[in-house]
């Protein structure tokens, strides 16, 4: 019989989980990985700057929301032939009435 070295007891075959070259209980080896990856630095990459305001998001070269807004290239939409209702040129159906839309 093992025992697991976090908390001592025996464990099963049927509970076990390998982690290092031990045996741990399920509940044993998940508290332990969460553990280990709070423990870890928190690394970001230089430009992840991230700031609520977007007058602070200006201030860097790779702003994370650009003040400006995203580009969005002009699409043309289309109108459903049964319901009338507008939709983007990339949706094949209807989102209100289900119909089949022809682009």
């Amino acid at each position: 019989m093992v025992l697991c070295p976090s908390c001592g007891k025996a464990v099963f075959f049927a509970e076990r989980q390998l982690y290092n070259q031990k045996e741990y209980h399920q509940i044993c080896y998940n508290i332990l990985i969460k553990q280990e990856n709070a423990s870890k630095p928190k690394t970001f990459a230089i430009h992840e700057q991230i700031f609520c305001n977007v007058e602070e998001n200006s201030k860097f070269k790779y702003p994370l929301a650009p003040a400006g807004g995203y580009y969005v290239p002009d699409a043309k939409t289309i109108n459903c032939t049964k319901c009338s209702k507008e939709a983007k040129p990339t949706d094949k159906f209807c989102t209100s009435c289900g119909n089949k839309l022809v682009v």
